[in-house]
């Protein structure tokens, strides 16, 4: 049982990876895009921008990235428009898509605090649940009388013995 949870455990923690991961690739890469959209006031077709005037290399790395991301149905081509090569945030969504895009919390640092904290957490899980689980286990056998301590408890071979101890009983009671 204890395998299942370690591998649960360890599909949480690459899940929360990925996640911190794509979490500062929206807001540092992305949203670095977004802001230079709006540092450069491209707000309609008239101001809109390439890459090049935006400061990326025409063949660079960062412009094969936007390149990808704006292409399809993707959450960067619905609130970043192009025109003949040239991007712009409309006018209408510029404020949400900005403060959608903000980098501000999210660090290299913040990253790596979210890494270890996670670490330590699922590290904390292995050496907490183990023991827990196996109480767990053992619980329901404590109700069973195989392994039940039952020192001290006579079981009764016929309904005989069962009355004689009755009888003893109500004899030697004292209600006093």
């Amino acid at each position: 049982m204890f395998t299942d949870l370690k591998t649960l455990l360890y599909v949480l923690y690459i899940g929360v990876l990925i996640g911190v991961f794509y979490t500062y690739y929206q807001k540092k890469f992305i949203g670095g895009f977004i802001r230079r959209l709006a540092k450069n006031k491209a707000f309609d077709k008239d101001s809109a921008v390439s890459f090049v005037e935006l400061g990326y290399k025409q063949k660079g790395l960062m412009s094969a990235i936007l390149t990808k991301a704006l292409n399809g149905k993707s959450g960067l081509s619905r609130v970043v428009k192009r025109h003949e090569g040239r991007f712009y945030l409309p006018v209408e969504s510029k404020d949400i898509t900005i403060q959608r895009y903000n980098d501000k919390g999210t660090t290299l640092l913040s990253v790596i605090l979210a890494i270890i904290v996670f670490f330590l957490l699922i590290s904390f899980a292995f050496s907490v649940i183990p023991p827990l689980t196996k109480m767990a286990g053992s619980l329901p056998n404590a109700f069973k009388g195989n392994n039940a301590d039952m020192s001290g408890y006579t079981e009764f071979e016929d309904n005989n013995d069962l009355e004689d101890t009755i009888k003893f009983l109500e004899e030697n009671t004292n209600d006093n």
